[in-house]
């Protein structure tokens, strides 16, 4: 069954990458965490980042907002049966 995430759609679940290459999507997600701090991987501003870097952050930036999203519907929906 095809994956949605950040509106892209996948053949395979994204988080596969997750149990296959862990090495890789801990890389993935230092970078993420410096990223949304502001720190680029490369010195200078966005144009001198790497298509794929910058690719990678939007995903993982949509996936997260998915995610927060998901978590407040859950927490309202709680809230609102007790």
């Amino acid at each position: 069954m095809p994956a949605s995430l950040g509106g892209d759609v996948y053949d395979t679940c994204p988080r596969r990458l997750m149990f296959e290459e862990p090495a890789e999507f801990n890389k993935a997600m230092h970078f993420y965490s410096q990223y949304d701090k502001g720190n680029l991987v490369f010195a200078g501003g966005l144009s001198d980042q790497p298509q794929a870097y910058l690719t990678l952050m939007a995903v993982i930036s949509s996936a997260v907002s998915e995610l927060e999203d998901e978590l407040t519907r859950r927490a309202k929906d709680k809230a609102s049966k007790d």
